[in-house]
């Protein structure tokens, strides 16, 4: 059985369920102020004053501006509910940013997140946008960070992903890659285009987005699995994404969506097994990775693997001890 999980410190746990619930209390009022960005004023047009929004676009930088209709008691209303509500939410966003501080320099301390921060800020910018889980999910190594803070563990160093954020689009969505760039930027102004679906940043940080379609065809060429494995296979790419607020390396929260465990185990182990081009070491990180979320699965996740996935890969079952699975405590419940 694969025995190179470390449970979290009590010290670690407690941060995580801090770092949750004021995610949960900070999370829509970041999201409504960012609504309610720019200003709104009176502006003179031939003798009649306009109700008119002024803001500055956060991709070209540029002052933008729209008509709200003339003075009337509907717009004067309408104003003075925008600034209300927007004085009351900055009260609540400044009331809380000393409890978001102390939380960052905490979890800097116990050192409970390890993604990268650069990668963090992308998946921050990713959900102010509505599209983290509604459409875009994490498909790369990086998800192992969602099980981690999910299972309260951490995995070995030596299979850590390196930095770099491997994304899908869900055929439910149509994101133009132009799009996708404008929100990159807005965590990193230098990021850059460098292929068809590939971005950099200048640090370094490069983000592959995928449609999931390629990603399903990558698998449904592979050679040598059965006619049982690749119905395994496609079943694990048709589960829901998982979905948890873990820890980046600032120490502060940070929102993530991506493949469910069960299916990252099975995939993983599957392109170790059968992928042609991949090399010895990368196959090998690929396997060890299968493994150590497999192990999260049988003995902390919600869900258990379906027996029918486990038969049709027995060298997965046996290095995760499914034959004799004991399944332990966690806070997800019995």
């Amino acid at each position: 059985m694969y025995q190179e999980l470390d449970e979290l410190t009590r010290e670690q746990q407690r941060h995580l369920e801090d770092a949750r619930h004021l995610w949960k209390v900070w999370s829509p009022l970041a999201k409504r102020r960012e609504e309610l960005a720019g200003s709104m004023g009176w502006k003179t047009v031939k003798d009649r004053e306009y109700l008119t929004r002024y803001w500055h676009d956060a991709d070209s930088g540029g002052k933008k501006m729209v008509s709200l209709g003339p003075r009337s008691p509907a717009t004067e209303k309408a104003k003075a509910d925008f600034e209300r509500e927007r004085a009351e939410i900055d009260a609540s966003l400044s009331a809380l940013q000393p409890r978001l501080a102390g939380l960052g320099r905490v979890g800097r301390a116990l050192r409970v997140g390890r993604l990268e921060t650069p990668a963090a800020d992308v998946l921050r910018e990713i959900w102010k946008a509505d599209l983290l889980g509604n459409g875009v999910i994490i498909i790369g190594s990086a998800v192992v960070h969602l099980y981690e803070a999910a299972a309260s563990v951490l995995l070995p160093r030596s299979i850590l992903p390196d930095e770099g954020l491997d994304l899908t689009v869900l055929g439910t969505v149509d994101l133009d890659l132009d799009d996708v760039l404008r929100i990159l930027r807005r965590a990193d102004k230098s990021f850059r285009r460098v292929a068809d679906r590939t971005f950099r940043s200048r640090e370094g940080l490069q983000v592959d987005v995928l449609p999931f379609d390629q990603v399903r065809s990558f698998y449904e060429r592979l050679p040598g699995p059965d006619d049982r494995q690749r119905h395994v296979l496609d079943d694990a790419l048709r589960t829901q994404p998982a979905q948890e607020i873990a820890v980046a390396r600032d120490g502060l929260p940070v929102p993530m969506a991506g493949l469910d465990p069960r299916a990252f185990a099975v995939l993983k182990y599957a392109r170790a097994e059968f992928d042609p081009e991949r090399n010895r070491n990368a196959a090998e990180v690929d396997r060890e990775q299968a493994f150590a979320v497999g192990t999260i699965v049988q003995n902390y996740w919600r869900q258990e693997f379906d027996a029918e996935w486990l038969e049709a890969f027995p060298g997965l079952a046996e290095r995760i001890g499914a034959e004799s699975p004991m399944r332990s405590p966690s806070f997800f419940g019995p």
